[in-house]
């Protein structure tokens, strides 16, 4: 320890604590020399053994035998002080009293332990509404619904699966249910997990998804294997650029897929061999989807953080505490991103992360599996929680370590410091939380077994604050009636073993895995919140009462039991055929990209056709095209790197501003239509900014939020009741703009038809209202607190591409009057014109050009309006005159300043 404070300094403490302690070693050894010129040195060693175990604190001891040991070891320890010293020595039994030093803190434990549990006893022994039963009771609900509504033939599984996903199932999913039906698979239609993983990928054609594929794997620093499966022969080669060892990917699909041999085509996928997860999707589709959550009624947990909904306890965008509560986000050990749609396949991830669920090879490695001889019944177990392991799950480099995972679970079981603890108890009659600094040492038998993934400065301060166990047998928590476990870098492969055990498993993680689906929290296993803050009233209730000792047992058999039906080797091999399944119709080179990159296509075409009308018509760009750009450019940027969180409210703001600065270009002389159209473009920059505004405020809103380095903040709002909010303004908004102009339009000297069809002409934009109420009934969860991409993203792509291609259509006249149709129109409506005595005439390049783009004046033509001498549009109003209107053709002149003249009403309606 001399050594590493000369290297890395001090260790961190409080300075007074640190001189007290060493005054008194000072005071010790002094004490003890002095005594030794009146005896002999044996009393020395006698005396360091008595300091030693009459002043280690019962609260800490893990067991009562260890508590039990420290006094016995004290007792002789001063029996043998006294039988040292001289024998004429003044009060030799006097010195007796010394043990008061170490019966007291005991005696203190044992009172304080055994008034704990008689609260619990006399508080839940006879009330059946502690959290826990009622989430117990619950689960089993739950769990007999999963079972009841799983398909009992193909034709169910087959339309279930289109109920539920909204596509046909992939080829050769009839082989799969027969496969599964018969290896008596319990679970046939809850495989959410599979089509939430690849579906962000249909964006991709099946050959952008192989390219991509290849792209990535031939990057040198891609840190991933690339497998090939032969669907004839079910045999499995996976390479790496410089590895060798492949960490078991290449035997577990050996043995996975080795049975389905034929039932699939030759594939390929990449496989990520680092314990973190890899795909970083730059938008909120890596959202837990929301089926099968916020649909329970409340359960009353009396203000402790009980977890009641697992998957949305899992929640990034939820729970934006987590950042500074678990080692991924604060120290990640090996974080290699990949910020794309890189279909890549990992044991678990994050609920924001886009990587694709396999099972883990590490539930096949021999460390892992359970053998039944090394269990022992339930009543021969310690009544406790056990857990050992290492300092995994975050690359320790600062102070800030005492926040990781880990660390905070043993910190809290070893008592290595005092802290407040809450648990349920009566005041006063009623139920309600109890804050007490009192913990139970003997519930918690958990300790480090390698301090490691740490500088050398961080290490020594570990070793120092725990109590670390030099080793640990790795059957020693099948000895314990609870076992805990917890994330290390990434998924812990020892939970399957504790699954299968005669224990009841207390289960911590933020990591998504293939097995969540079928795993009902509170029946199978016991979840623990990541705060923590409810352990120590859980621990009590199933350890200190007798109700909670009995639902602790009924979890461990309901765990054991249904392991051995639902998580055989062979549901790994059901899932891992269902997944092999999609991924090759993903990666199908026949299959073109999904209706998101189609709408990108449509959406820059139509920008296109209108920047070719106005060449056409030799008019320049006005603040309405410009805007149209900028909506299209972020599109289809947003397209590219899959985000829509926040380009979302751009885009649509800047869509609308362009439809109403095209309309003022036509309309702008009239009072009302000027004052209407200013103040709605107002209203849009406004909804516009709100939007921004709780978009980057929102906390937790996007996966960044949980990284080193990224920017903290403060808000704090339903995102749910904000997105509503925002849709129905935008709904209410589209509409106004849709009928502004339905009102000057009949206001004008045209016969009905004409009429109708220009009114037509703007009710163009009624379909972006459609898109955009499918895309609110998508998204919006009701009984959620964020929004479902998962559900709508692809309506939220189309709801955007329609917004910018019906901006465009009004504008396509001059184009359109170049194709063939037209002119053969437009020639037939002039022979007509010559046969009834009227005379047509259409403007020149050139007089359109001064009027402006020829689709403005084709729309000025419909709305009636008048052209003065120097080309602009004025007002026109409906004659009084009984009489029928008459057209007139003049061209202004500067003499005739001031002077309106009405345009010809020839142009023919598209």
């Amino acid at each position: 320890m001399s050594i590493e404070a000369a290297l890395f300094g001090l260790p961190r403490s409080s300075i007074l604590p640190t001189l007290m302690l060493a005054l008194a070693k000072a005071l010790s050894w002094y004490l003890t020399m002095l005594t030794t010129q009146h005896t002999s040195w044996r009393i020395a060693t006698a005396l360091i053994t008595f300091s030693y175990t009459s002043t280690y604190d019962p609260f800490r001891s893990s067991s009562e035998v260890q508590a039990l040991s420290y006094v016995m070891a004290s007792f002789l320890a001063l029996g043998q002080i006294i039988h040292t010293l001289p024998k004429h020595t003044r009060a030799r039994t006097t010195f007796w009293a010394f043990s008061l030093v170490f019966l007291i803190p005991y005696l203190a434990n044992v009172l304080a332990i055994n008034r704990a549990r008689y609260s619990a006893q006399q508080c839940f022994d006879h009330f059946d509404q502690h959290p826990v039963e009622v989430l117990i009771k619950r689960a089993e609900a739950d769990f007999e619904s999963l079972l009841r509504k799983q398909s009992q033939n193909y034709t169910a599984a087959h339309d279930e699966y289109q109920r539920r996903y909204g596509v046909r199932p992939p080829h050769g999913f009839e082989a799969w249910y027969e496969f599964a039906t018969l290896h008596q698979s319990p679970i046939i239609d809850d495989f959410d997990m599979i089509y939430d993983n690849v579906s962000p990928f249909w964006r991709l054609s099946g050959k952008e998804v192989l390219e991509t594929m290849s792209h990535v794997y031939n990057t040198p620093t891609s840190e991933l294997w690339l497998c090939t499966v032969s669907g004839h022969q079910a045999k499995t080669h996976c390479s790496h650029h410089h590895r060798t060892f492949d960490r078991h990917i290449h035997l577990l699909f050996e043995n996975l897929v080795g049975d389905v041999r034929g039932s699939f085509p030759d594939l390929k996928f990449l496989v990520n061999h680092i314990d973190e997860p890899r795909v970083l999707l730059s938008r909120q589709s890596g959202e837990i989807s929301s089926r099968g959550t916020g649909t329970q009624q409340p359960v009353e947990t009396f203000g402790l953080p009980f977890v009641t909904d697992a998957l949305a306890a899992m929640d990034l965008c939820r729970h934006p505490e987590y950042r500074a509560l678990h080692g991924l986000f604060m120290g990640p050990t090996s974080f290699r991103l990949i910020e794309s749609l890189v279909p890549i396949l990992s044991t678990g991830s994050p609920s924001t992360m886009g990587d694709i669920i396999y099972p883990s090879p590490a539930y096949a490695e021999p460390e892992f599996q359970y053998v039944d001889r090394h269990d022992v019944e339930w009543d021969s177990k310690q009544n406790n929680v056990y857990w050992a392991g290492s300092t995994t799950g975050g690359f320790v480099s600062d102070d800030k370590w005492r926040h990781y995972h880990r660390q905070r679970f043993v910190r809290l079981g070893q008592k290595v410091e005092k802290q407040q603890h809450y648990y349920l108890g009566k005041r006063n009659g009623l139920i309600g939380r109890v804050r007490s600094s009192f913990l139970n040492s003997r519930w918690f038998d958990v300790a480090f077994t390698r301090i490691f993934q740490c500088e050398r400065k961080f290490c020594r301060d570990q070793r120092a604050f725990f109590t670390v166990k030099s080793w640990a047998d790795k059957d020693r928590a099948l000895r314990s009636r609870l076992v805990f476990d917890i994330d290390g870098n990434g998924i812990s492969g020892r939970y399957y073993k504790l699954l299968a055990s005669r224990s009841a498993p207390l289960k911590q993680t933020l990591l998504r895995e293939w097995h969540d689906e079928r795993l009902v929290p509170w029946l199978h296993y016991i979840p623990v919140s990541q705060s923590l803050e409810e352990l120590p009233e859980l621990v009590s209730y199933l350890t200190s009462t007798r109700a909670g000792q009995r639902r602790a047992k009924e979890v461990a058999e309901c765990g054991r039991d249904w392991s051995s039906k639902a998580l055989r080797k062979i549901d790994r091999s059901i899932y891992t055929y269902r997944l092999l399944l999609e991924l090759a119709r993903l990666q199908d080179p026949e299959r073109r990209a999904g209706t998101g990159c189609a709408f990108t296509v449509l959406a820059v075409l139509a920008v296109g056709l209108r920047i070719a009308s106005k060449r056409i018509a030799h008019s320049p760009f006005a603040i309405d095209d410009w805007l149209l750009l900028l909506a299209l450019l972020i599109y289809f940027t947003a397209e590219y790197v899959y985000i829509y969180s926040i380009f979302y409210f751009v885009i649509i703001a800047l869509v609308q501003t362009s439809i109403l600065f095209f309309y003022r270009r036509i309309f702008f002389l009239s009072p009302f239509f000027r004052w209407t159209s200013a103040i709605l473009i107002a209203v849009c920059v406004a909804w516009w900014i709100a939007a921004m505004v709780i978009e980057i405020g929102y906390p937790g809103h996007t996966i960044g939020e949980f990284f080193p380095g990224s920017p903290k903040t403060t808000l704090n709002v339903n995102y749910l009741d904000f997105w509503l909010a925002m849709g129905i303004l935008e709904v209410f908004l589209q509409v106004t703009i849709l009928i502004l102009p339905i009102r000057e339009v009949y206001r004008l000297q045209l016969s009905l038809k004409k009429q109708i069809l220009c009114s037509l002409i703007f009710a163009l934009g009624g379909f972006v209202i459609i898109t955009g109420i499918v895309r609110l009934i998508l998204v919006y969860q009701p009984s959620g607190v964020d929004v479902d991409l998962t559900q709508g993203d692809i309506w939220v792509n189309v709801h955007l591409g329609v917004a910018i291609i019906c901006a465009c259509l009004p504008t396509y006249r001059p184009l359109i009057s170049r194709t063939p149709w037209l002119k053969l129109h437009s020639q037939r409506t002039r022979d007509s014109s010559k046969t009834s005595g009227k005379a047509h005439t259409f403007p020149s390049p050139r007089q359109s050009a001064q009027y402006g783009d020829s689709n403005e004046l084709m729309a000025a033509v419909y709305a009636g309006q008048r052209v003065d001498t120097q080309g602009n549009f004025a007002d026109a109003r409906r004659s009084d005159s009984n009489n029928e209107a008459k057209t007139e053709s003049y061209h202004g002149s500067p003499g005739r300043t001031g002077e309106a003249i009405r345009v010809k009403q020839t142009v023919d309606v598209v």
